[in-house]
């Protein structure tokens, strides 16, 4: 069996290989990928050659706790069928639908207990954004959101416009959020975000922070991977506020301003990464109530409506170069096979 399987060859070049699979072991099952989601903000960071170099991906999965090296194969979204099974899998396996944080790829060997069931009512598009409204999820928790707060979502890439939607759901005071780029304005307007700012309108930006004063702010959160919007996050603080830095900004450096008021508001600077149950929440939480959590939000938010490209695998040279050159032209780019 071979494997089509998309390669990040050096900066700004993707390479198209097909690789022959192992014979299956025990323990393991074949895939065969249906579709898979790229996960803008992080790719781009390994397309651009900007991850960080002193630590593995992601010490969580298995194909991703290693360093940075090129070639590198990256990706953590794939949904596919099981065709064949190793010897001490059970015969019920074939055929079902799994999710898997897999790179790229027609086809791949997994261990059966690494893979993720996809629920019977849940298409192939909806599984694959299992990972990034798990990372809503997540975002939310550590959050805390309280009955009439005023919460501000910084970035509208798919997982900011995840967490508005489930943040929607809270009764808080105020729901902003905020993006420069007018075609991700527009997508979240159409998805029942009606509270919006250009975040690059001098004007605008100026409005909305008279508008939160004085008290700031409760709850912000920081989802643009942009460095420079960490210092916006503090601007719209007030008192005790919280600050949720969901972005991933690789080794690109970010440059913070910790005087003025800042420096006296206590201010709550939150890290957050979703392949640990934060610490306050573990001794009630694990890794499948989580999942599940996120299935049901799933069929809440039916996120498959924000997928809008569909493209082969031989089509990733193109669009990685168009989401790096001209990133409003595209939300949720997934590979068809």
């Amino acid at each position: 069996m071979h494997s089509k399987q998309l390669w990040f060859h050096r900066a700004k070049q993707i390479e198209v290989r097909a690789t022959q699979l192992a014979p299956l072991q025990p323990g393991e099952i074949l895939v065969t990928t249906e579709c898979s989601a790229i996960s803008v903000g992080t790719e781009l960071l390994a397309y651009r050659n900007q991850l960080p170099t002193d630590i593995c991906l992601d010490s969580q999965i298995a194909h991703l706790n290693h360093s940075v090296e090129f070639p590198l194969r990256y990706g953590y979204a794939c949904v596919g069928l099981i065709t064949a099974k190793g010897a001490d899998v059970n015969d019920n396996c074939l055929g079902k639908r799994i999710f898997a944080f897999e790179p790229h790829c027609s086809h791949f060997i997994a261990r059966a207990d690494q893979v993720i069931s996809v629920p019977a009512d849940i298409t192939a598009e909806q599984g694959v954004f299992l990972a990034n409204m798990e990372t809503a999820v997540s975002l939310v928790q550590q959050g805390a959101p309280n009955i009439g707060e005023k919460i501000a979502v910084i970035g509208l890439g798919v997982v900011g416009l995840l967490l508005a939607q489930l943040l929607k759901q809270f009764p808080c005071n105020r729901l902003v959020a905020l993006d420069k780029l007018s075609s991700r304005r527009a997508i979240a307007e159409a998805a029942g975000i009606d509270d919006l700012i250009d975040s690059s309108d001098q004007t605008q930006w100026r409005n909305l922070k008279a508008q939160l004063a004085p008290q700031g702010a409760d709850l912000i959160y920081e989802i643009s991977g942009n460095p420079a919007a960490l210092n916006l996050a503090f601007e719209l603080t007030g008192f005790s506020s919280r600050i949720i830095m969901g972005s991933w900004y690789g080794d690109k450096p970010c440059q913070v301003n910790l005087g003025g008021a800042v420096h006296r508001n206590h201010i709550q600077l939150i890290t957050s990464q979703v392949s640990r149950i934060a610490p306050a929440l573990t001794g009630r939480w694990d890794k499948q109530r989580r999942f599940g959590t996120s299935w049901d939000m799933i069929r809440l938010i039916q996120p498959q409506r924000f997928i809008d490209k569909r493209l082969s695998l031989d089509s990733a040279a193109d669009i990685y170069r168009q989401l790096d050159e001209r990133p409003e032209e595209s939300l949720q780019p997934i590979f068809i096979y």
